[in-house]
């Protein structure tokens, strides 16, 4: 987790080196490319999982693939996004949680260079 300069949490995760230009590869021979986030987390010693993400491709450029802005799946039981959901109702705003995917190459000319994928979790507003 890092926290940038805008104080929105960014996670970080690393891929290894040529993957980014193999993809790139199998792309361009009509592969479509689509990215997952899940959660997970232990409650009374069971495992629970949510998928947060599931999206395709929004952009892409030289070195640097955005996917699609998608709402996380709401649910009414979770109590940690209800502050947020009762403060803007009473100004009739909508807040919605999404997740952004970013995934860039580093910079530079050399072959199998490494890159990374950004998570990045926002409160958005019609």
């Amino acid at each position: 987790l890092r926290e940038q300069s805008s104080s929105l949490p960014c996670y970080e995760f690393p891929i290894p080196a040529g993957v980014f230009e193999r993809v790139d590869d199998l792309t361009s021979r009509s592969w479509r490319l689509r990215a997952k986030v899940m959660a997970s987390r232990r409650v009374s010693g069971r495992l629970q999982f949510a998928k947060l993400f599931q999206g395709g491709v929004m952009d892409w450029d030289d070195g640097t693939i955005i996917f699609d802005w998608e709402e996380i799946p709401p649910n009414p039981e979770n109590g940690g996004v209800l502050w947020q959901y009762r403060n803007m109702v009473d100004y009739d705003l909508y807040v919605d949680p999404q997740v952004h995917l970013v995934w860039a190459q580093e910079s530079g000319v050399f072959a199998n260079r490494q890159s990374k994928v950004e998570a990045r979790f926002k409160l958005m507003t019609e």
